[in-house]
């Protein structure tokens, strides 16, 4: 009765173990997709679905922030020239400086290809929009020369408009930028 008793006490600690163990694989595992669902696996950045996640909670508290529509100028032309290899290391790259020039106030996100979202909590100064713009920092660990970035942004307010609208404006605000530089029609 006891052998009985011992192997039935073994054989639950074991089931329990074996239960405990998958239970918290299993949280693993869900925090690691939830990571991926809202993150660009290129960059670390946030992607779309994190961008849109966090301006409903900026606007959901009727947070004042700015929009920075950013567009890597002729980046098909750095896929041509160097190859896909070093194009996603000029993506890494530009994504590090911005993250770097907007970390105290603000967050980046991947929107698409070579497309990128800043958020800025407040009005974002000129002079952070002229970093972006110089992009300074490039020559440290570049892959090849920097083509410019366009810059859209759009101060929000409350009330504030749908996340389709704000992004839709900001949009137009950067392919205005953009259609200004020479050479860019």
């Amino acid at each position: 009765m006891k052998c009985f008793i011992l192997v039935l006490l073994l054989s639950s600690l074991y089931v329990t173990n074996y239960i405990l163990y998958h239970i918290v694989l299993d949280c693993i595992r869900m925090n690691d997709l939830e990571y991926t669902s809202s993150h660009d696996m290129l960059t670390g950045l946030g992607n779309r679905a994190g961008l849109l996640k966090h301006m409903q909670s900026l606007i959901r508290t009727d947070q004042v922030f700015s929009v920075l529509f950013m567009d890597l100028d002729r980046f098909k032309m750095v896929n041509d020239q160097y190859g896909h290899v070093v194009g996603d290391q000029y993506l890494i790259h530009f994504s590090k400086i911005c993250s770097r020039i907007l970390q105290n106030n603000g967050k980046v996100f991947r929107f698409g290809g070579d497309e990128f979202v800043g958020l800025y909590y407040g009005i974002v100064p000129a002079g952070t929009v002229k970093q972006l713009e110089e992009c300074r920092e490039w020559d440290e660990g570049a892959p090849c020369p920097f083509n410019q970035v366009s810059v859209g942004v759009l101060p929000c307010r409350p009330p504030h408009k749908n996340i389709d609208e704000i992004l839709q404006q900001a949009d137009a605000v950067m392919y205005k930028a953009k259609w200004s530089k020479p050479g860019e029609k």
